[in-house]
């Protein structure tokens, strides 16, 4: 398996997957047409049904964080509670958002010239989003998916859904780097270092900007290194941000794996959730630490500051 191959995995550029969101979107929308979901002509609001209503002013939520920063880990201790349920990733979500992006790219113009409104795909990527998500909520209170790379499309998703919360996980990206490596079973060289360091430098300036953008009030930063050190705190303040009880049951998230908490073999950590919080995940790639800092230039330098990481 080679680098090119990897990067694009971590990116999840799927191109199976892209189509088979399209052609899902489509056998939806002819669904709803089929089962009488009217869209108003005006297309400045839903159908007044109690559904439509809920499903764009639901109070959803999206993690997510670049991979290896803990994003299955706090789905995990958050899947405790009775009234979330966000479950493994879903793929579909974030592949289905990547080719409606790409598709407007490319096809704005065709769109306006077959008279076809934005807003009415707006509508049917909403309401497409939330038939997953509550498809997959176990009867939930609240609405949860955790997709690493949901987060690329946060502001759109803040336009669909406002009153959606994003807990955006991050983690030093030295550490990323070390675990991502071991999971491929890669010798610690510095042009792979770089490789990694520089699409994850590209992933949280991205994600970073759109959290900025729609504020503190629906988009939180997690640093996993809080999570696993300070745990107790930190999770009081994610379900503080997303307005849930706190239940002393977070703190032992693997107690309830196979019950409360399902698993999908399909995911990189879920040999790790399996197991208690384990505060030596933090420090692993330390043994590294002469590498990392011989590696790392001095823009890669000034961006770990931006995450208040030292070097």
């Amino acid at each position: 398996m080679d680098m090119d191959f990897k990067l694009k995995k971590i990116r999840f550029s799927s191109k199976l997957l892209k189509n088979f969101a399209f052609y899902f979107l489509i056998v939806y929308c002819l669904a709803l047409f089929k089962s009488n979901t009217i869209i108003k002509s005006n297309l400045d609001r839903v159908d007044s049904s109690e559904e439509e209503h809920d499903s764009f002013n639901s109070s959803l939520i999206f993690i997510g964080g670049y991979a290896r920063s803990g994003t299955t880990l706090i789905r995990a201790i958050l899947d405790v509670h009775d009234d979330v349920n966000c479950g493994p990733e879903t793929k579909i979500i974030p592949q289905f958002l990547e080719f409606y992006k790409k598709f407007f790219e490319k096809q704005f113009d065709s769109l306006k010239k077959a008279k076809i409104k934005i807003k009415t795909t707006e509508l049917a990527a909403g309401k497409f989003i939330y038939k997953i998500m509550k498809d997959i909520s176990n009867n939930s209170k609240l609405l949860c998916t955790k997709d690493p790379n949901i987060l690329y499309h946060m502001r759109f998703l803040h336009s669909l859904f406002p009153n959606s919360k994003f807990v955006y996980m991050v983690r030093d990206p030295r550490a990323v780097v070390y675990s991502l490596m071991k999971i491929f079973n890669e010798s610690l060289v510095p042009y792979k270092i770089s490789s990694y360091l520089s699409t994850w430098k590209w992933y949280n300036n991205n994600v970073k900007t759109q959290c900025d953008d729609i504020g503190p009030e629906y988009c939180k930063i997690i640093k996993y290194e809080d999570l696993i050190v300070n745990s107790t705190y930190t999770i009081k303040e994610v379900v503080k941000f997303l307005g849930i009880s706190w239940i002393p049951e977070f703190l032992s998230h693997d107690k309830y794996i196979g019950s409360k908490v399902i698993v999908s073999e399909t995911e990189w950590s879920t040999d790790q959730i399996k197991k208690p919080i384990n505060p030596n995940s933090i420090n692993a790639w330390k043994s590294k630490y002469k590498l990392f800092f011989d590696t790392l230039n001095e823009h890669d330098k000034e961006f770990l500051k931006k995450f208040n990481y030292t070097l």
